[in-house]
C-alpha cells in the first residue's frame, strides 16, 4: 500500500448476495494503538477501561474484603499523581524492566511491593484531573487540596 492508498475496507455483515462493506472497527472506535509518551507502552485498551474514579480511592487493603484489625494499622500513605498523569497507570510498571509482554505491577498494592514492606499501612491513591490542555480541571490547586483533606477527614472518622 501507497502513503495515501486507502485501507481495505472488512465486511460488515455477510449476506447471501453480497457483503456489505464498512471501515475496521479499530478505524471507527480509535482503538489501534498507540505510543503512551510518558511510559513509551503501546495503549490499545485505553478504551474499555473502566471508568475513571476521581478522588480518594483505597486500594489497599482490598476495601471489598472485611476490614482487619484496624487498631493495627498505621497512619494512611496517600498517593497523588503529578500533572498529566492519572492513577492507576502512574503507578505502574512492567515486571521485567523493558519487557512489555512481562506484564504490569502495581507498586502501590501488589502482595511483593509496598504492601509487603508497610504491611500495616492503609494505602490510597487520590486521583486527580490533573490535564494542562484540553479538560483541565478549572479548580486551583488549592481546590484539590482542600477536597483530598476533607476526604482524609472522612476517612479518618470511618475508622
Amino acid at each position: 500500500m501507497g502513503l495515501f492508498s486507502r485501507k481495505k475496507k472488512q465486511p460488515l455483515v455477510e449476506t447471501s448476495s453480497a457483503a456489505v462493506e464498512s471501515p475496521s472497527a479499530a478505524a471507527i472506535t480509535g482503538a489501534a494503538s498507540q505510543t503512551d509518551p510518558q511510559t513509551g507502552r503501546k495503549d490499545s485498551a485505553k478504551k474499555s477501561e473502566a471508568p475513571r474514579k476521581f478522588g480518594l480511592n483505597q486500594i489497599f487493603p482490598d476495601p471489598s474484603q472485611p476490614p482487619q484489625d484496624t487498631k493495627q494499622q498505621i497512619d494512611s500513605i496517600v498517593a497523588i499523581h503529578g500533572l498529566s498523569a492519572e492513577s492507576p497507570r502512574t503507578w505502574e510498571a512492567w515486571k521485567i524492566d523493558g519487557d512489555p509482554k512481562s506484564g504490569n505491577v502495581h507498586w502501590l498494592k501488589d502482595a511483593d511491593m509496598l504492601p509487603k514492606v508497610i504491611p500495616n499501612a492503609r494505602i490510597f491513591t487520590y486521583d486527580w484531573n490533573a490535564g494542562y490542555e484540553k479538560g483541565a480541571a478549572t479548580d486551583i490547586l488549592l481546590g484539590h487540596a482542600d477536597a483530598l483533606l476533607h476526604r482524609l477527614h472522612v476517612e479518618r472518622d470511618a475508622v
